[in-house]
């Protein structure tokens, strides 16, 4: 059985054009990327700076090496967050909404357009060779992480 998303969930992400945006994202990371300047001990004050500057409080959480962001409600009604793992110069993006204390959704981006398009349909991860380009591609991140969010809160509310 192949696994789908919950109905208003593919709804949003159709609504925000999610495939052609991650796409874009992952495609001009690639463009900028330079392997012989990538970061290899990650400064996580720095991150936790730059999650500031954008107006972003952020958490890290070491048992599972991510950085949950934008938390927004409580799982009880509705409930969204936004988990960033950076592995060296990979970032792996992950949203977790939850409404009426159910898990809707909770999987990395990259199955999304799997299950959008077709299960073969592979968007890269979006990569950063410095602090610079990792903003750059957080302002994206999350400016996409809050038109699903808003997307989903009309549709919940």
């Amino acid at each position: 059985m192949m696994m789908k998303f919950k109905p208003e969930i593919e709804k949003a992400l159709v609504k925000i054009n999610f495939v052609e945006k991650y796409e874009a994202l992952s495609n001009s990371s690639r463009e900028v990327y330079d392997l012989e300047e990538i970061i290899v001990d990650l400064d996580k004050l720095k991150i936790e700076e730059i999650f500031n500057e954008l107006g972003y409080t952020s958490k890290y959480v070491k048992k599972e090496n991510f950085y949950k962001v934008g938390e927004y409600g409580d799982k009880k009604d509705i409930y969204f967050a936004f988990h960033i793992s950076i592995n060296v110069d990979v970032l792996e993006f992950i949203w977790v909404v939850y409404h009426n204390n159910e898990l809707r959704l909770g999987m990395p981006w990259a199955a999304y357009s799997r299950l959008l398009i077709s299960p073969n349909t592979i968007i890269k991860p979006p990569l950063f060779s410095d602090y610079g380009e990792l903003k750059k591609i957080l302002v994206k991140s999350l400016e996409m992480y809050e038109q699903f969010k808003d997307v989903l809160i009309e549709e919940y509310m």
